[in-house]
């Protein structure tokens, strides 16, 4: 259990930086996160066939997980959205929200009673938030974007504590992050009459923000996330609080 906190704070720690990391990159929200979830993919995958631990797995599973994988992508793209309409510390703020939203999805998922108090000190939270924000037009629709990618985030946060219970992490990992590549993929059209873009190709500096972000802030950060998840003892009752906002914080696979 003791290596499973080093291991979940350790992601925390990493996950800090994907916003200041994907701030820097010179693309849009949309673009950013298909070149990270394509170079993740391809570094998870090259590491299964190093280790050659694919796991066999049903077609309901299959699905499962590629769902989880479409949450990933979207909390992505709303997540380098708020950055880009606001700024990092704005979108932040907002995504404090994924306690809240935890709290609540969490007892649905499980079946359990909900924790009133969490509820309520998190709704609190939120509510200075805006306070604080409240005239300048383009920190609240920042915040509503966080707010809209903190309830992705901890949507596929609640799925992924039940399917780690069952699969190999590298095995989500590969599926997920690929299947949201492949889907992203197939709107990105749609995207791009919504919000046209004139740059689609990295510059140097671009690509080595994206490698930081792929290898260290994604691979490295979600493999240690699911193997902590893997140890924590599988419930029908909801994770203290500290693990809620564990659980949520896998925002910047995450």
């Amino acid at each position: 259990m003791r290596s499973a906190y080093i291991k979940m704070h350790l992601s925390i720690f990493l996950w800090g930086f994907t916003g200041v990391v994907g701030k820097a990159i010179q693309l849009n929200e949309g673009l950013l996160v298909w070149y990270r979830l394509l170079i993740s993919s391809a570094v998870i995958l090259v590491v299964m066939l190093y280790r050659k631990s694919f796991q066999k797995i049903s077609m309901r599973s299959l699905i499962s997980i590629t769902g989880v994988g479409f949450l990933v992508m979207h909390h992505w793209v709303t997540f380098y959205g708020a950055i880009k309409i606001s700024n990092v510390s704005i979108t932040l703020s907002g995504l404090s929200s994924i306690a809240l939203f935890t709290s609540i999805l969490e007892p649905l998922f499980n079946k359990a009673k909900f924790d009133y108090m969490e509820i309520l000190f998190s709704a609190l939270a939120m509510a200075g938030i805006f306070t604080i924000y409240r005239s300048d037009t383009s920190a609240i629709w920042g915040i509503v974007i966080a707010l809209i990618s903190s309830l992705f985030s901890a949507t596929f946060a609640t799925i992924n504590k039940k399917l780690v219970a069952h699969h190999e992490p590298f095995t989500i990992t590969l599926i997920e992050l690929s299947g949201g590549f492949i889907i992203l993929s197939l709107l990105l059209p749609f995207y791009f009459h919504f919000v046209p873009t004139t740059k689609f190709i990295p510059s140097s500096s671009d690509w080595m923000y994206l490698l930081i972000l792929s290898l260290f802030c994604t691979v490295l950060t979600w493999i240690l996330s699911l193997s902590a998840l893997k140890r924590f003892p599988h419930s029908q009752q909801p994770l203290p609080s500290t693990s809620n906002r564990f659980m949520g914080s896998s925002l910047l696979l995450y």
